[in-house]
């Protein structure tokens, strides 16, 4: 099986776990199919780990929030940014 293959079906598998919460509640039986997708994501991250060039490049397609930092961080470096050209042409 390719990997585009393997996604699909854990892509799939993870939209019935989703579906299932959604339409009865905490548990059902739905959900033991959507358990099915988080070790083929797993698989796929570790296959491209090891068959990547750059470590530092596979990590930040990975993980981005974490070298952009949230929302909130953001927002407030904004705010303080603004409030220090205020302070300063005041």
């Amino acid at each position: 099986m390719s990997s585009f293959v393997l996604k699909i079906i854990a892509v799939i598998t993870m939209f019935i776990d989703h579906l299932g919460y959604t339409i009865f509640g905490k548990f059902s039986y739905l959900n033991y199919i959507g358990r099915i997708s988080f070790p083929i994501f797993a698989f796929q991250i570790s296959e491209g780990y090891i068959h990547t060039k750059n470590l530092k490049k596979y990590f930040m397609r990975r993980e981005p929030a974490l070298y952009r930092g949230s929302e909130k961080q953001r927002e407030n470096k904004n705010l303080e940014f603004g409030i220090r050209n205020v302070d300063c042409c005041a």
